[in-house]
């Protein structure tokens, strides 16, 4: 559902007074020694009685303030608290605009008068919930295993997260503060970017750079106003020491949006570009790419304030986050624990009774339990990031190479195929890349340092080009590996389970997930869903949105905000520059992944490689084979064919015969400008329109290509990346350097060959903005996949005037897929199984707008 951002200012006040109160509990608890001296010396006097009464009331602010509230997350519930315990925004604007005071007011004592008050603001089921609460966690902090010898052991964590919650304080105080400032933003909510209204348009670019600007400068402050304490002052700057490695992405934001702004300007067409060649690999022609926008974005693509609040807010969430994050991955006993440390919890302080206002970078908690276990290897490869990949094996011995072949024998592969069990992945189109390894700073864009000197070309990043055998076993509906084979030779090793060192077999699946990464972030996610819809979208704002046609009103909602994003990503993501993200995060870096999406392209048809009944044929997923648990496949057709519903539901309220279609003539020039060489020259697109069919079946594949398809390989990232080990973006080392000892491989492997958690580097310090790369790829993980307000199943508002009750039948279809698809999760959760979410119609924003 779309987010109420002025409720959004007054979660973010509420919050900051809320914490406020936390600010005065912890000066109490941090001064609990002026007293009586330093409780850890011999001579202190400060009892555990008192410290723990401390501890005590900083758990049951929390308590009474938020788990008291009607449920959900922490910011949410603040909305929510009774109005005695803070002051609303309303409030406070209407002081802010007639200088009288609010009736209700922050008190420095409030906390006290809260406890003591006879709670008559309280609601039955929040007294109900507080009393439930208080007695469980008195219950936890009485029992033996918290109260023995791990006494004091307790006492510093709870301290410890109580210097997160005024962490909390500052930084939400002053991004409060920062936001209200920007309230102009607001006054442009309703702005309609399709309006091309240029003034507006400048408006909302400019006030978004202010709110950046001042954002920025808080992320640089590490300790509160002058009224906090010296003794908190100490402590938070202890606690904050980390924190200076994370990057800002502001300075780079800010560049972009200005770029855009002074180039900003209605537009009647657009331009069509080609992709120039890589300066690291200048004799390779990448002109035969799908074509590209020239220039910058027109005036409908600009975000709205909306999603500009969003934005703001998620980056916000994830710096706080990481203030946290850094100082447990930098106070973790192993490499290992490091990587388990980049998360915040949901639940903190003693036996987990406060609920964690950071919680902003949650665990992926199930890639983290069970990323080295085969058969979740094998899962992610149906229903993980990157489900496009795997094939059925119904031609084995033409399929697999020679030496998997003679590994197993033809004949167990033959019988396995004959059932439908044999199924298999092949990174072909990494095995013709010619710099493996590849730099993690390549000359010559990176030709010159602070000092003047090249790069060193010390940071190599290896990747293979594997073949995976899976089997699938139709009594427990799993699918398992069989055997992987890393190197193109015909006397290449095949590893199984049972012929390799458990250490040895992990190494060689984490190579394998490399390999994957590389095709899933540049080919099936870019490649297939960003930069396949560009062209798309030219040709339609071309012809379609300039003539006003109706059938517009169907594709509106599939090209909102892509071209923004995609014009972005060529400036950062994918830059062809210096400490490019493409080269530093990944294995095979730009040039390469560039090349790699020219091999798809120079095979890809419009309707056999973006419709999903042939992309699914063509991997031999045919109808008369059926494989269960394959849920790419299963919600994807129930989305698919939906849509097509839709799309058929529509074109017959524009058309009533096929003769009505061929004689359009807006139809035909949109139908040239998509197809002419010169212009949008997608392949296996219609040259022309002649029946009502053709043009359904456009539609239907438009509108899955930027909706399903995109959130299928989209949705999962932060699952499947946030955890460095489960997906890793690329390897630092490769079968030369493996210990030969099994028993040395796993630590070997954190400490060599994951992305780095702990280097002092400059090159590599500098080009992740000072965060290191697992941190730096979380982050990124984090924003990318920011949930949308523009969901299939939130569409009403687009079709008021054209196709309500096409639409209004489409969403009772998506509805039956989501209740199909929630139950299933409910299901899967009391299994301790992966739930399978990326396909619900709640979440599969109609475009490709993040």
């Amino acid at each position: 559902m779309e987010e109420d951002e002025n409720g959004g200012i007054q979660k973010i006040e509420r919050l900051h007074e809320l914490a406020t109160l936390a600010q005065k509990s912890f000066d109490e608890a941090v001064n609990v020694d002026d007293d009586g001296g330093d409780s850890n010396t011999a001579g202190g006097t400060t009892s555990h009685s008192k410290e723990w009464d401390v501890a005590q009331r900083v758990s049951q602010l929390w308590k009474y303030h938020i788990l008291a509230s009607n449920g959900g997350s922490v910011i949410d519930n603040v909305l929510n608290l009774p109005d005695s315990c803070c002051a609303t925004y309303e409030e406070n604007q209407q002081e802010n605009e007639t200088g009288q005071e609010s009736n209700t007011t922050y008190k420095p004592d409030l906390l006290q008068q809260r406890q003591d008050s006879d709670s008559s603001n309280m609601t039955d089921r929040q007294l109900s919930l507080q009393s439930d609460i208080e007695r469980e966690g008195l219950n936890q902090l009485q029992q033996e295993e918290l109260m023995d010898d791990s006494a004091e052991q307790q006492i510093e964590q709870t301290q410890e997260e109580a210097i997160s919650l005024i962490g909390l304080t500052s930084s939400i105080g002053r991004i409060r503060n920062t936001i209200v400032t920007g309230h102009e933003l607001f006054k442009l909510r309703d702005f309609d970017p399709e309006e091309d209204d240029e003034k507006k348009a400048h408006e909302l670019l400019e006030t978004a750079i202010k709110i950046l600007e001042a954002v920025g400068d808080e992320e640089d402050a590490t300790t509160d106003d002058g009224m906090v304490s010296s003794k908190r002052n100490m402590l938070l700057s202890s606690a904050n020491d980390s924190s200076q490695k994370k990057s800002s992405t502001m300075p780079g934001a800010i560049s972009l949006i200005s770029e855009l702004k002074g180039q900003l300007a209605k537009k009647d067409s657009l331009d069509f570009a080609t992709y120039p060649n890589h300066p690291e690999f200048p004799d390779v022609d990448l002109s035969g790419l799908m074509k590209m926008m020239d220039g910058t974005p027109p005036i409908n693509q600009v975000f709205s304030a909306k999603k500009i609040v969003r934005l703001i807010r998620r980056e916000a969430e994830t710096q706080l986050a990481l203030n946290k994050v850094m100082k447990d991955v930098e106070n973790a006993e192993s490499k290992e624990m490091k990587y388990k440390s980049c998360f915040t919890k949901e639940r903190i302080g003693i036996g987990g009774i406060i609920p964690n206002p950071l919680n902003f970078l949650p665990e992926p908690t199930h890639a983290m339990e069970n990323w080295g276990k085969d058969k979740e290897f094998a899962r992610q490869f149906f229903n993980g990031v990157n489900p496009v990949m795997i094939e059925v094996a119904n031609e084995p011995l033409s399929q697999l190479p020679k030496s998997m072949i003679n590994h197993f024998g033809e004949e167990q592969l033959k019988e396995l195929a004959e059932n439908n069990q044999l199924l298999f992945v092949s990174y072909d189109d990494l095995a013709d890349l010619n710099v493996n390894p590849h730099q993690s700073f390549p000359l010559p864009m990176n030709n010159e340092s602070a000092n003047g000197e090249p790069a060193p070309q010390d940071h190599p990043k290896y990747f293979y080009a594997p073949i995976v055998t899976f089997i699938y076993d139709y009594g427990t509906n799993e699918l398992d590996v069989l055997g992987i084979q890393l190197e193109r030779t015909d006397d290449a090793r095949v590893y199984t389970k049972n012929t390799s060192g458990e250490n040895e077999w992990l190494f060689v699946k984490c190579q394998v997930a490399n390999a994957d990464s590389s095709m899933h972030q540049w080919v099936s996610h870019l490649g297939k869903t960003h930069l396949a819809m560009e062209p798309h979208i030219i040709a339609i704002y071309n012809t379609l949105r300039r003539a006003n046609h109706p059938l517009y009103t169907f594709l509106k909602p599939l090209c909102r905000d892509t071209l923004l994003l995609n014009w972005a990503g060529r400036q950062t993501l994918a830059s062809y520059g210096a400490l490019a993200f493409g080269d530093y995060q990944t294995s095979v870096g730009v040039g390469q992944f560039m090349q790699l999406i020219g091999k798809m392209w120079s095979r890809y048809s419009f309707f056999e490689k973006s419709s999903l009944p042939n992309e699914l044929v063509s991997r031999g997923f045919t109808q008369d084979v059926h494989i269960p648990g394959y849920l790419f496949r299963e919600d994807g057709m129930k989305l698919w064919n939906a849509i097509g519903s839709f799309a058929a539901d529509f074109v017959d309220v524009l058309y009533d015969s096929d003769e009505d279609v061929s004689s359009d003539k807006d139809v035909q020039i949109w139908a040239k400008e998509t197809t002419d060489p010169q212009k949008a020259a997608i392949p296996g697109f219609p040259t022309s329109f002649e029946d009502k069919d053709t043009l359904v079946k456009v539609l239907q594949t438009l509108m899955w290509m930027s909706s399903g398809l995109h959130a299928a390989v989209n949705n999962p990232q932060y699952d499947s990346y946030a955890y460095a080990p489960n997906k890793p973006l690329h390897l630092r080392a490769d079968l030369a350097t493996l210990p030969k000892d099994d028993a040395e491989i796993r630590d070997w492997m954190f400490e060599n060959m994951f992305p780095h958690i702990s280097s002092n580097n400059q090159w590599l310090k500098k080009s992740t903005g000072g965060q290191d790369a697992a941190i730096d790829s979380l982050v990124m993980a984090r924003r990318l996949t920011l949930s949308s307000s523009h969901c299939l199943d939130n569409l009403s508002d687009e079709f008021v005037t054209i196709g309500k009750e096409a639409y209004d039948t489409f969403l009772a279809n998506l509805k039956v897929i989501s209740t199909g698809i929630n139950v299933r999760n409910k299901e899967a959760e009391k299994a301790n199984k992966a739930p399978d979410n990326y396909l619900n119609p709640s979440v599969v924003p109609a475009s490709i707008e993040i």
